[in-house]
């Protein structure tokens, strides 16, 4: 099993390099919001760099960081934006 776990893990996708050639890059300051809870969810956003607080009113439920993908989820079922996000450190995204 732990042959499988290598193969797969070389295999990962660097998340990064796919959204350089998808879409637009963005940058945005320390403390910007990127998307508001309730918010529709038109697309999503993949960090290449820094760290995005996803936030629920004044409470943090999860920080994402590099190579890490944020807001899909209302793109697959639809639901408006669950949480926050907010730039923690500068990043692109």
């Amino acid at each position: 099993m732990n042959g499988e776990v290598e193969k797969n893990d070389a295999q990962a996708i660097d998340m990064r390099v796919f959204a350089r050639s998808a879409g637009a890059n963005i940058r945005f300051g320390v403390g910007n919001i990127i998307f508001n809870r309730g918010d529709t969810g038109q697309c999503m956003y993949i960090v290449q760099s820094g760290a995005i607080e996803m936030t629920v009113g004044d409470k943090v439920v999860e920080t994402c960081g590099e190579n890490e993908a944020i807001g899909f989820m209302s793109m697959v079922d639809g639901a408006l934006r669950s949480s926050t996000a907010r730039c923690d450190r500068p990043r692109r995204g």
